[in-house]
């Protein structure tokens, strides 16, 4: 019975000397100069630098590989172009941030023209680095509220385009304007010219993969348009109906 009551006793001592080592080893490893962190790798980034990424994040040269990585991705987190980051380490002197960035979806005139995401924040993105090549939102009068949009309606047409260039890039790629309408979003094309569709406000996969369908059936025309004088002119595909798409046409007037 004694040596069963000492067997568990030293079981118990030895488990609590472990956690007590397992909890102080990252506190002495913190204090060594040769775990200070010497390299930072930004993975993901495309719009962020890395140089903007490592200053956000607040590591200096001397941080610690086993530092608490939970202050450093609060900060980064609160970057306007950051959506999530993982940080880690790779012994023994390199920390690691996979970054999942925004991205920006349109421009918005404030009165000068400003990248936004479908969140509807305000993107600080130098164009001679990466140019962007953007539809523009078209509001009479866009407002703002810090760095963000305030107009619900911008945020609406945002979040619609936002699924566009998620679900559709194809469809995102050709879009010159967007627009929000009382009901639903218009996107202006640049393929063809001046053509419009018109989308609810949350536009599903199977809805945006119709449109673009639709679209490319148009422009395929008909078998015989070479007696009929080409193709009819897209004026508009609408497809904010369940289940339906409405094409509006306009007869070629080439021959």
């Amino acid at each position: 019975m004694k040596t069963a009551a000492l067997r568990w006793l030293l079981v118990l001592l030895v488990a609590a000397l472990a956690t007590a080592a397992a909890t102080a080893t990252p506190r002495v490893l913190r204090g060594m100069a040769s775990f200070h962190v010497q390299q930072v790798e930004v993975t993901g980034a495309r719009y962020l630098s890395p140089q903007e990424a490592v200053a956000a994040t607040g590591i200096t040269p001397t941080s610690s590989v086993f530092d608490d990585f939970t202050l450093w991705r609060s900060a980064l987190l609160r970057h306007p172009l950051v959506l999530d980051v993982t940080v880690y380490r790779r012994l023994p002197f390199t920390v690691v941030l996979a970054v999942t960035e925004t991205t920006p979806v349109a421009f918005a005139r404030l009165p000068e023209l400003q990248p936004v995401d479908a969140r509807g924040r305000l993107l600080d993105l130098d164009p001679t680095r990466i140019p962007l090549d953007l539809p523009l939102l078209t509001l009479p009068a866009a407002r703002r509220a810090g760095s963000s949009l305030a107009d619900p309606a911008a945020l609406r047409a945002l979040r619609a385009l936002g699924r566009v260039a998620e679900l559709e890039p194809a469809l995102f790629r050709i879009a010159s304007e967007v627009t929000p309408l009382p009901e639903g979003v218009q996107m202006v094309l640049r393929e063809p010219a001046g053509a419009r569709l018109l989308l609810p406000d949350q536009p599903d996969p199977k809805a945006l993969r119709l449109l673009r369908l639709t679209l490319a059936d148009v422009q395929a025309g008909p078998p015989d348009t070479a007696r009929t004088g080409g193709p009819p002119r897209l004026r508009r595909i609408d497809a904010r109906y369940r289940e339906q798409i409405v094409v509006a046409l306009t007869p070629n007037q080439s021959r």
